[in-house]
C-alpha cells in the first residue's frame, strides 16, 4: 500500500468579488479533492477578503513560511487565482515551493504536467490577472462616474450624511458644529482648544475618534466645506452644500498659514522628547485673553491623555539650550572633543575615489607614450606621431583635472573649524542669527522636563560610542552642571 502524502489546503475570499466561492466550499471541494487523490490534509490556511494581487496576506505568508519545515508535499486550491492573481507573485511563490519539494495543485482545473500543461496553467494565471484588473478598472471607472455626478463615493465626512440618492447633505446633528468650529478659530481660538472642545461635549470625528489639534486642522482646511466637491482630478465648485461661507473659510486659513509658520519656527523642532514619558513634543501656539500668541512645545502624550507634562515656551527653551551649549563649549576639553570628532569625520567623508581614476589614467597614458616613444626610435611614422600628440595634450588635462581635484579635495584646517566654533558661540555679535545656528548644527537631541533638561549633541567624544551630553539642572537662571557618562533617562 503506498504511503499517504501530507498536503495543506490555502483558500481565499477576495471581496471585490461578486461570484467568489465561500471559504467553506472551497475547502469542501479541496478536501475532497485531496481524498481522490490520496492525499492526507494536515493544515489549512484561509485568507478571508483578501486580494490575491499582493502577497500581504497573513495566512498565504504562514503557508510559504511552514513549508520550509517539510511537513507536507502539495499545496491544493479551488481554482490557481485563488493562490495568486498576479503572475509575478505566482511564479516566485510557486518557485520559493517547489525548491522545498511542494507543488501547487488546482481541485477545480485540470492541467497535465508536461510542456503544455505549462503553457496551460500560464494562460489561466494570465486570465485571472487580468480578471482582477478588470474588476479594478471597472470599480474605478463606476466611481469616476459617480464623481462627475458629485456623488460622495461612500465617503464619510463630518458635518454631512450620505442621502439615499448618494449625495453629501448637511448633517443637522454634526454641521452646527462645523460652523462653530470655523467661528471659534475665526476668533483666534487655538485648535487644540477647539478639539478639548469638542471631546468635552462628547463628540467624536466621523470616525468615531476624539478630536485632537491635527484633527480640526486638516477640517479646517477641507474645501468642501464651502462646497467645493473634489475626486481624483474632478473638482466642482458648488458640487456639494457648503457649510461656511467663504469669507470665513480663507480667513481662517490664512490664520492657520501664518500659525503654521511661526510654530515650525524653532530651530529644536523635532529635537525635543518629553522627559516623563519620551514621546516627541511638537510645536504648538495658543492665544491669551490679551490676544498674544504663545508658542511652547507640547508632549504628544497630553493631547492623548497618556503623560502630564507641562507645555514649554519656545523662547524660554531655546535660551536656555543655547546658553547651555556656549557654556559647555568653554571647557576646553570638551571643545578639543568637537574638534577631533570634526577632523575625523572630514577624513572619513572624503572621497578619493575621482583622484584615484584620475591618477590611473595618467599612469595608463604615461605607459603609452612610453610604447609609442620606444617605437619611434626604430623609424618615423606619422600615424604613431599624431597619436603621441593626442596622448601628450590628454596628458595635460589629466594633470590639470589632478591639480584641481587636489585643491578641492582638503578640509579645511583645525585653527579654521576652531575659529568658526568660537565665533558661532561668541554672543556678542548677531545673536539670533548665530542663537539659531548653534540649536540647528550643535544640537541633536534634548529631552526635557518642566526644569531639567538633557542636551545631546552632534559629535562623540574621543573614545565615546554615545553622544556628549549635558545636564541642565533646575530653573533657568541656574548654572549648568556638567556630568560625564551619566546615562540618558529610560522609559
Amino acid at each position: 500500500m503506498a504511503a499517504t502524502r501530507n498536503a495543506v489546503i490555502y483558500a481565499r475570499y477576495s471581496s471585490d468579488s461578486q461570484r467568489e466561492e465561500s471559504i467553506e466550499d472551497q475547502l469542501r471541494v479541496c478536501t475532497d479533492y485531496a481524498k481522490n487523490k490520496g492525499y492526507s490534509i494536515v493544515e489549512s490556511y484561509c485568507d478571508a477578503a483578501l486580494s490575491g494581487r499582493t502577497d500581504a496576506r497573513p495566512r498565504f505568508q504562514q503557508m510559504i513560511a511552514d513549508a520550509a519545515n517539510g511537513t507536507f508535499e502539495a499545496v491544493i486550491v479551488w481554482k490557481l487565482d485563488r493562490f495568486a492573481r498576479d503572475r509575478f507573485l505566482s511564479a516566485k511563490y510557486k518557485h520559493d515551493l517547489k525548491v522545498k519539494n511542494v507543488k501547487v495543485l488546482s481541485a477545480t482545473e485540470v492541467i497535465p504536467d508536461t510542456i503544455d500543461g505549462i503553457l496551460l496553467e500560464s494562460l489561466m494565471e494570465g486570465m485571472a490577472e487580468w480578471y482582477s484588473a478588470n474588476i479594478s478598472q471597472n470599480v474605478r471607472r463606476g466611481m469616476l462616474g459617480n464623481a462627475l455626478k458629485c456623488k460622495a463615493n461612500g465617503m464619510t465626512l463630518f458635518g454631512y450624511t450620505i442621502n439615499a440618492s448618494g449625495y453629501h447633505e448637511p448633517d443637522p446633528q454634526t454641521a452646527p458644529y462645523v460652523q462653530e468650529m470655523f467661528k471659534r478659530r475665526a476668533d483666534g481660538c487655538g485648535k487644540t482648544e477647539i478639539a478639548t472642545w469638542l471631546n468635552s461635549r462628547g463628540i467624536r470625528t466621523s470616525k468615531g475618534n476624539p478630536w485632537t489639534g491635527n484633527h480640526v486642522s486638516r477640517l479646517l482646511q477641507n474645501q468642501k466645506y464651502i462646497g467645493i466637491y473634489k475626486y481624483a482630478d474632478i473638482i466642482k465648485e458648488g458640487g456639494m452644500p457648503a457649510l461656511v461661507d467663504a469669507e470665513t473659510f480663507w480667513q481662517v486659513n490664512i490664520m492657520t498659514t501664518r500659525s503654521k509658520a511661526k510654530a515650525n519656527h524653532s530651530p529644536l523642532t523635532d529635537k525635543v522628547f518629553c522627559g516623563y514619558c519620551g514621546e516627541k513634543m511638537h510645536g504648538g501656539s495658543g492665544t491669551s485673553k490679551t490676544g498674544k500668541t504663545h508658542h511652547y512645545f507640547m508632549c504628544s502624550g497630553l493631547a492623548k491623555k497618556t503623560c502630564a507634562a507641562k507645555r514649554i515656551p519656545y523662547a524660554e527653551l531655546e535660551d536656555k539650550v543655547y546658553r547651555a551649549t556656549v557654556e559647555f563649549f568653554e571647557d576646553a576639553e570638551a571643545l578639543e572633543d568637537l574638534l577631533d570628532a570634526l577632523e575625523a569625520e572630514a577624513k572619513r567623508t572624503h572621497d578619493d575615489s575621482q583622484l584615484k581614476t584620475l591618477k590611473r589614467d595618467l599612469d595608463d597614458n604615461e605607459r603609452r607614450q612610453k610604447n609609442l616613444l620606444d617605437y619611434l626610435e626604430g623609424g618615423s611614422d606619422e600615424d604613431v606621431r599624431v597619436r603621441l600628440d593626442v596622448l601628450r595634450r590628454k596628458h595635460a588635462e589629466i594633470t590639470a583635472s589632478i591639480a584641481s581635484a587636489l585643491s578641492s579635495r582638503q578640509p579645511p584646517s583645525r585653527e579654521l573649524m576652531r575659529f568658526w566654533i568660537e565665533d558661532q558661540l561668541n554672543v556678542g555679535s548677531s545673536p539670533d542669527k548665530k542663537r539659531e545656528r548653534v540649536l540647528t548644527s550643535f544640537v541633536s537631541r534634548v529631552t526635557a522636563e518642566e526644569h531639567d533638561l538633557v542636551i545631546e549633541y552632534n559629535y562623540r567624544p574621543r573614545n565615546e560610542k554615545t553622544p556628549a551630553r549635558v545636564l541642565v539642572k533646575g530653573s533657568k537662571n541656574d548654572p549648568v552642571v556638567r556630568r560625564e557618562g551619566f546615562e540618558p533617562p529610560t522609559y
